[in-house]
């Protein structure tokens, strides 16, 4: 009795001690995944500033570059006119002959007026070319800086969509971790508790204790399951109720019997006792009980 219980023990905690370990893995395995979870929102976060700075300075370049945006229009007289270094040298030289013709009484001369239009238009045309010149350096200097941000914000959303695709992929690793760390744990149970079965059956055959009723019933159905054509089960650990009723014509004993597993009952033999007389009735089934075929005894 001593024996069954320390059995019966023994299944118990190692079906305790299996399902606790899958739920240490699970849990482990699960908080994995919130980590990685918790870090790609940090990471979110942390990007937006450049991400947001990104998303206004595509706004600007997007209206820039409209059919009436400053990034389209070409250069003009207007803003020839208006460029501030062709003022200033112009105004400089105009102020250098007036000077001159002053400083020798002739400031309202013709010849003052001839030469402050001779310096203008030979002016204007020098300068023209550095007009343009700075008009597109300026327009392409304030566009590439707006080019530069967004391109910063293009390059934080797709980082932020990498992390977030490690993240989902991390997360489903993780749970097919936690899963299959669960799935483990109720076969870890399953073997611990069918172990239990077998030895405790062992135990009955041995020392003649009789087991509970059908605590082999799943056990049963899998040796009929594996048994092999023509043989029947006939272990002494797959029987109960056993009672000796005679004697066959072969010599051996006969019996009446139940299986664990339950129907109605059988009359035959012990395969053990078969084994003696006629080996080559006897095989062995895939789950480790012997079988007998009736028609070699």
């Amino acid at each position: 009795m001593c024996i069954a219980a320390a059995i019966a023990g023994s299944a118990v905690v190692g079906a305790v001690a299996s399902n606790k370990a899958s739920k240490t893995q699970a849990n482990a395995a699960n908080q994995a995944s919130e980590l990685s979870d918790a870090q790609f929102q940090q990471n979110r976060l942390d990007y937006a500033p450049w991400r947001e700075a990104g998303v206004t300075a595509l706004g600007q370049l997007s209206k820039g570059i409209a059919p009436d945006g400053e990034y389209m229009q070409d250069f003009g007289a207007a803003d020839f006119e208006q460029d501030p270094g062709y003022q200033f040298r112009r105004d400089q030289g105009m102020r250098g002959i007036e000077g001159s013709a002053a400083a020798r009484g002739g400031l309202l001369s013709g010849g003052t007026l001839k030469a402050l239009s001779r310096y203008n238009q030979e002016f204007a045309s020098n300068e023209y070319t550095n007009a343009y010149n700075r008009f597109n350096a300026n327009r392409d200097r304030r566009y590439n800086r707006l080019a530069g941000v967004a391109q910063t914000g293009q390059t934080a959303t797709r980082d932020i969509a990498q992390m977030g695709t490690n993240n989902a992929q991390a997360r489903g690793e993780l749970g097919m971790q936690a899963a299959n760390a669960r799935g483990s744990g109720y076969m870890g149970t399953a073997n611990a508790i069918n172990s239990g079965v077998g030895n405790y059956l062992t135990l009955s055959q041995l020392g003649g204790s009789t087991p509970p009723p059908n605590i082999g019933s799943r056990l049963g159905q899998a040796t009929m399951a594996g048994a092999t054509a023509g043989y029947m089960p006939s272990d002494r650990r797959l029987k109960t109720n056993v009672t000796q009723i005679g004697t066959a014509d072969n010599g051996l004993p006969l019996y009446r019997y139940n299986y664990l597993w339950g129907g109605p009952q059988h009359i035959g033999h012990m395969a053990h006792e078969v084994a003696r007389k006629f080996p080559d009735a006897v095989a062995t089934s895939a789950d480790g009980f012997l079988m007998v075929d009736y028609s070699k005894v």
